[in-house]
């Protein structure tokens, strides 16, 4: 793997002030430059503290990383690994109460010999949740969820065992946990979208009913990957998700939810956001605090070497009632993937303070043109997405591919970013997770000094 870095520990914080002032003034320097278009090859760095491997596996096989943020400094990663050769996972996490000067050592959430599918993590006030599927031998998806108290809690979520991807996503609104995810069941091969929710004071696994359909797909290979965020109201789900139909035509779906005081959804009608656009993959939804919706996704165009990924973006405007159609394409940036798994971008979007909001997304690929490594790509806006800054390089690795980027704003603006990190020894691939921390791009230098790196 990359040798060890210097300056930024996840352990602690190790520079001199000389150092940090010119870090900081180089940082400012390029925070308050107005981005142009440049050759896509000559995409800068992001200027963040050199990654550092944050997972340490013992044999190479960490993967699958998810971090998230919460009051006063508190921070969760959570990724799968395996226990040893032959093992097909674990479950680990490490947080942080300080913004990530120090983290706590690895944490073991779960121990099993099953698959672990893609998890997402989510801090309450001081409830620290994890929620993941396992894959089992008769090729069935079980869902659990994890509560960090003294030791991580489990329960399984009654459901469907699907034999379709399962990748749960959380949302709360007032006193209520909720996860949404794609799944199938009674012998179809056709996933439709699931729903549940329990109260956040609840202690015992009872307290989970048994997931229900809440949309059921209308496209001819089904509904997956949803995506689900919590309005400022308390009350409002935003749901977002890939309808499959023939031939690779897959569309965008949005769908809102109200919640009642018994906890049940009242369900709005399904829209379409990517309309005129053919090939849409992998969506992510944030809500800011005035009730704006930010919404991105991966587009797909032409085939083989030729193809090109870009990432698409689109915001509904809380205070004019609708969305600013049409979506946009970050920065205009056409990026490629390998065909090793992943095999398409998938973007993450997160947002932080208000008027105007700041918009972040990380992204993976390589440049059009640019040695065929993915890097994990930064691109921001505080313009609802009218105009975003030149791509950065967040994972600055090279000779590694760098894919599964996700990211969180802690409340002094930083935006921390993990992601999974693959090398190729001989035949033999080599996975870690690395992390890093910066600044979004839009800070004034005494802030800047303040929290530097």
């Amino acid at each position: 793997m990359r040798p060890s870095p210097h300056g930024f520990h996840p352990a602690g914080v190790e520079a001199t002030w000389p150092r940090r002032w010119a870090a900081a003034v180089a940082l400012a320097g390029f925070l308050l430059t107005a981005t142009t278009v440049i050759a896509q090859t000559d995409w800068p760095n992001w200027p963040a503290p050199q990654p550092v491997n944050f997972s340490n596996s013992s044999i190479d096989e960490a993967r699958r990383p998810v971090i998230t943020a919460g009051p006063s400094g508190q921070l969760l990663a959570a990724w799968r690994d395996q226990s040893g050769l032959g093992e097909q996972g674990w479950l680990y996490a490490r947080v942080t109460s300080d913004s990530g000067d120090t983290w706590s050592s690895t944490e073991t959430i779960t121990t099993t010999t099953e698959e672990i599918l893609p998890p997402d993590a989510l801090i309450v006030e001081d409830q620290f949740f994890v929620t993941w599927a396992q894959r089992r031998t008769s090729d069935q998806n079980v869902l659990y969820v994890a509560e960090r108290g003294g030791d991580w809690s489990i329960c399984r979520v009654p459901g469907p065992n699907s034999t379709v991807p399962v990748r749960p996503r959380f949302a709360t609104t007032d006193g209520r946990l909720h996860l949404v995810f794609s799944a199938n069941q009674g012998g179809s091969t056709i996933a439709d979208l699931y729903h549940t929710s329990r109260p956040l004071t609840a202690t015992g696994c009872t307290e989970w009913p048994t997931a229900t359909v809440f949309f059921t797909h209308t496209a001819l290979y089904g509904s997956y990957f949803p995506s689900v965020a919590s309005g400022p109201d308390g009350r409002t789900l935003h749901v977002v998700w890939e309808e499959r139909h023939p031939f690779q035509v897959w569309a965008i779906l949005y769908m809102s939810g109200t919640v009642t005081t018994g906890g049940t959804v009242v369900w709005n009608s399904p829209i379409t956001l990517s309309e005129g656009i053919t090939y849409s993959v992998n969506p992510d939804i944030a809500a800011d605090a005035t009730g704006d919706l930010h919404v991105v996704w991966g587009e797909v165009v032409g085939k083989g070497q030729d193809q090109r990924q870009y990432v698409r973006y689109v915001r509904y405007d809380a205070a004019e009632g609708r969305w600013l159609f049409p979506s946009v394409r970050i920065a205009d940036a056409a990026v490629q993937v390998n065909y090793i798994e992943p095999a398409s971008t998938f973007p993450h979007v997160s947002v932080f303070g208000g008027s105007p909001v700041q918009v972040c997304v990380v992204w993976p690929g390589y440049p059009v043109g640019a040695s065929p490594t993915e890097e994990i790509w930064i691109s921001c806006s505080t313009d609802g997405g009218t105009s975003w800054s030149t791509p950065a390089n967040v994972s600055r690795s090279p000779d590694d591919v760098s894919i599964r980027p996700w990211s969180a704003f802690d409340g002094q603006g930083r935006l921390h970013v993990v992601w999974e990190e693959r090398q190729l020894v001989g035949e033999t691939s080599h996975y870690e997770i690395y992390y890093t921390r910066g600044f979004n791009r839009f800070v004034f230098l005494p802030l800047v000094l303040r929290g530097w790196p």
